[in-house]
């Protein structure tokens, strides 16, 4: 048989519960009046206040003017109504007696109303979101900036392979116009062979329009193979100037990546440029790239780009990816290409690893993701 102390002990352990809570708690009745509120509650809503006094109803939460803040905008602003939702609410905008707005979890129950004070957390989740759009901006300017460079690098090459074909077209056009007495299966030949170089010419610009080109596009998926063989077609003079043959060992089953296709091709540059002035530091006067795809497993492509260049020591390695780092000559790079491979290839979630050996070259090997279930 429960004893007239029980009660009172139940009595004092609410009260104890009630008054050390820190979450503000407020009792009201039906039509929001006040009939206690706990020292938790009385500091969130009067603590920056010169009147400490509790208004007699709730209703003096809801909020008098516009929030400044963007994720206070979002939230839902209090209004007694709530009262009769039972149940939790989540960032619910009130006003305390400052007139300062606070962004509150509220969590109704039948004349019980808890609040839990949120301001600060989703304000440093509002500046966390926003730090990393604007780094996310920055790489693509960085990445944008890395693809300039590289055609700086490459515009002399650029200009011979679109000189060739360029020089083609005049000489057959020339041909035509000085041999009046063609034949027509002859005209037809040399007509054949310039629309050849005009599609060979149109096939270089489209490239580059393609590299240079700021991506606007996400994830999709993507022929690796033919993703490689668009950055070489690229880099085929600058490799070829410095007598280096290349190499490609792709596995016949190879399945498409799940990548972005415009950064990805900034890796391969990036991978193939270190790649050629490693082999031209080594004084051969010539060098070989292998670039090797296979299968890694269901999820996973793995692609190594492999020369036969100077290498690199173990202290080097382990610091190749930092940023500005570099091994280079002042003015021959800023050291931040490897820096944001490895940002990018992270973004597409997968991996970028290097092994090398002084004096015979080195391996920088590629994970690829292949589908979109592989990334999440």
């Amino acid at each position: 048989m429960p004893t007239v102390k029980e009660p009172i002990a139940q009595e004092g352990a609410y009260q104890t519960v009630f008054e050390g809570s820190s979450d503000g708690i407020a009792l009201v009745d039906a039509q929001g009046g006040i009939l206690n509120v706990n020292p938790a509650f009385r500091v969130l809503v009067a603590e920056s206040a010169s009147q400490k006094k509790i208004p007699p109803n709730i209703s003096f939460l809801k909020s008098t003017k516009p929030p400044e803040s963007i994720f206070l905008k979002r939230a839902r602003p209090f209004d007694t109504e709530l009262l009769s939702e039972i149940g939790t609410h989540e960032d619910v905008l009130i006003e305390d007696l400052a007139g300062a707005h606070r962004l509150v979890e509220l969590r109704v129950h039948a004349g019980l109303l808890i609040f839990r004070d949120m301001t600060a957390k989703r304000s440093i989740e509002s500046e966390l979101i926003e730090k990393h759009q604007e780094l996310k901006k920055m790489q693509e300017v960085l990445v944008q900036a890395g693809k300039l460079a590289a055609l700086g690098e490459l515009s002399a090459g650029i200009a011979h392979e679109l000189n060739q074909p360029l020089q083609g077209v005049r000489g057959f056009i020339q041909e035509i116009k000085d041999q009046p007495k063609l034949s027509e299966t002859e005209r037809q030949e040399y007509l054949k062979e310039v629309l050849t170089n005009v599609d060979r010419m149109a096939r270089i610009i489209q490239d580059l329009r393609s590299f240079t080109r700021q991506s606007t596009k996400g994830f999709e998926k993507l022929s690796l193979k033919e993703l490689v063989e668009h950055v070489l077609r690229i880099m085929a003079k600058p490799l070829s100037t410095s007598s280096i043959t290349v190499e490609l060992k792709f596995d016949a089953s190879l399945p498409l990546v799940f990548a972005n296709a415009s950064q990805l091709q900034q890796v391969f540059v990036n991978l193939l440029s270190n790649a050629k002035d490693a082999i031209r530091a080594k004084n051969l006067g010539r060098g070989k790239i292998s670039i090797e795809a296979t299968r890694e497993d269901k999820d996973f492509v793995s692609v190594s780009v492999v020369d036969d260049g100077i290498g690199m020591d173990a202290p080097t390695i382990q610091r190749v990816f930092d940023p500005f780092f570099t091994t280079k000559q002042a003015g021959d790079g800023m050291g931040l290409g490897l820096s944001l491979s490895l940002n990018l290839v992270q973004r597409m979630k997968g991996t970028l690893v290097a092994k090398s050996e002084v004096g015979l070259g080195s391996r920088f090997t590629l994970k690829i993701p292949v589908d979109v279930e592989s990334r999440e």
